[in-house]
């Protein structure tokens, strides 16, 4: 026998004893799915690159869950607009903390980093801004440089300096250079 809550999302015949029960809507499937704490409410279904996902079932793709309750609560996202997240929390579906916005202001909002993945600090002179937002830390740069140098000649030649002498030379184990 199916337990007494359990119809509700059942339309099996034969598991309902018989009754044919309405499939539920997407509504009354997305908010299941969702873990109300006092700041945000917490998507804790099907995750993508850590935003929150949800399968429409009439409409049989796949929506970002921010999207979704944004549409229950406030109505149809405008042609062009982005979802931002004010609290920055990506699998956050409360609409308090969801705003419509262009890609560009979203992409303003956006907090930078103040140190790269090695730890380093970005300050002015130590970045590298290429054209597409992205930080490029000089520091890094350089160990990468000098790595790559090291491995395609056997020394180190930084711009603006002499190349090393041959008594410099990284050798290999066998003796070559």
């Amino acid at each position: 026998r199916a337990q007494a809550n359990f119809p509700l999302l059942c339309y099996n015949p034969v598991i309902t004893g018989g009754k044919h029960l309405k499939p539920p809507t997407d509504e009354q499937r997305f908010w299941p799915e969702v873990f109300k704490t006092k700041k945000c409410w917490l998507w804790m279904g099907f995750r993508r690159r850590g935003y929150g996902a949800f399968w429409l079932h009439r409409e049989e793709r796949w929506i970002a869950a921010h999207r979704f309750s944004y549409q229950l609560s406030k109505g149809p996202i405008a042609p062009g607009l982005h979802i931002d997240h004010l609290c920055r929390t990506l699998n956050c579906v409360r609409p308090d903390h969801l705003e419509a916005v262009t890609h560009r202001e979203n992409m303003r909002r956006k907090p930078r980093p103040s140190h790269c993945p090695h730890g380093h600090e970005y300050t002015p002179e130590n970045i590298y801004q290429s054209n597409v937002r992205s930080l490029i830390c000089r520091a890094c740069f350089t160990i990468r440089s000098r790595e790559f140098q090291r491995r395609k000649h056997g020394r180190i030649h930084l711009i603006g300096l002499p190349p090393m002498s041959n008594r410099d030379k990284i050798h290999c184990k066998h003796g070559h250079e």
